[in-house]
This record gives C-alpha cells, sequence and structure tokens, in this order.
C-alpha cells in the first residue's frame, strides 16, 4: 500500500516537472545578468524535484502510514478539491486577467471556504496579493503580468 509520503511525493515530482517543462519558454535571464521570468519557476521546481525524491524515498524507506488516503473524511476531501480547483481558477484568471486580481480572488475565496472573517480576509487577500508582486518585481526581478 502507498503511503502519504509516496503519494505526495509523486504528486510534487510531477508539478515541479511541470513547472520546468512551462517555464522552458521564459527568458532565463537578460544581457546584463539579471534574471529573468523563467529563472523562478526553474529552481522552484528543481526544489519540488529534490524534496518530493526524498519524501518518497522516506515513504519507501518508512513504511509507517500517517494516515490512509483511502479513509479521509468527507470534509477533508472537499477542502483538498476546494483547494486544487482554486489554485487552477488562480491560473486561468492569471493568464486571462492579471496576478495581482487572480491572487485575490483565490485568496479571498479560500479564506470564505475556511470561514475567515470577512474584514481580515479581505485584508489577507489584498496585502498578500500586492505583497508578493512587490517582491518579484522590486527583490527577485521578475515582472509579473499585470494589465
Amino acid at each position: 500500500m502507498l503511503n502519504g509520503d509516496i503519494i505526495f511525493g509523486i504528486i510534487t515530482s510531477l508539478i515541479g516537472i511541470s513547472w520546468i517543462f512551462m517555464s522552458r519558454g521564459f527568458p532565463a535571464g537578460t544581457a546584463d545578468g539579471v534574471p529573468g521570468p523563467g529563472y523562478f519557476p526553474i529552481i522552484l521546481g528543481v526544489a519540488l524535484i529534490i524534496m518530493s525524491v526524498v519524501l518518497i524515498i522516506k515513504g519507501i524507506k518508512i513504511k509507517k502510514i500517517y494516515f490512509n488516503v483511502k479513509e479521509w473524511p468527507k470534509e477533508n476531501i472537499k477542502i483538498f478539491l476546494f483547494t486544487i480547483l482554486s489554485v487552477v481558477i488562480f491560473m486561468v484568471l492569471w493568464i486571462k486577467v492579471s496576478y495581482i486580481l487572480a491572487s485575490i480572488v483565490m485568496l479571498f475565496s479560500l479564506g470564505c471556504f475556511y470561514k475567515i472573517k470577512p474584514m481580515k480576509n479581505i485584508i489577507i487577500a489584498i496585502c498578500f496579493s500586492f505583497g508578493t508582486y512587490w517582491l518579484f518585481n522590486n527583490v527577485f526581478h521578475v515582472m509579473l503580468k499585470l494589465r
């Protein structure tokens, strides 16, 4: 039986591989040495793959089952599926609209789903969205799509 470490290790490695393949079309850097938009996704993809391999090896060595995925309560399955759906909607909105709006929508919907108080939810969604946008533009020098 596959334990949670192996299952999530495989899923995480597939996500890492997909990020690397998706970012291959982005420029890795500029002529003056500034990292381009392809730089961070590749680093993140490689880090995810490395961590997922460690997780899979740990899952193979330690036969302990932390939780049985087949016995998840229905509430946990709803939370898991809603989170995945929110991330997919975020990616579609990011392509169609902008990073900030997509991020606000995703974080606000997750906050509503997790029953965070409305005012706190709005503040978190807006601050995190603008904060990560600022971080990527000013610290990492990676321009996120903003229309």
